[in-house]
């Protein structure tokens, strides 16, 4: 597994996270470093409405 790879694992768990303790998605996309059609792509994946 590359670099890579782990770090945008590691970007999507930080971004759960902050979802999942009540932040936004806008402020949750800055602070995970994801944009937000990215997250929301990923979320669609996951099955998580917000």
């Amino acid at each position: 597994m590359s670099i890579i790879n782990i770090s945008i694992k590691i970007k999507y768990l930080v971004l759960l996270r902050l979802i999942t303790k009540g932040e936004n998605l806008i402020d949750a996309c800055s602070k995970a470093g994801l944009s937000i059609q990215t997250a929301k792509d990923y979320l669609s994946i996951k099955n998580i409405s917000l």
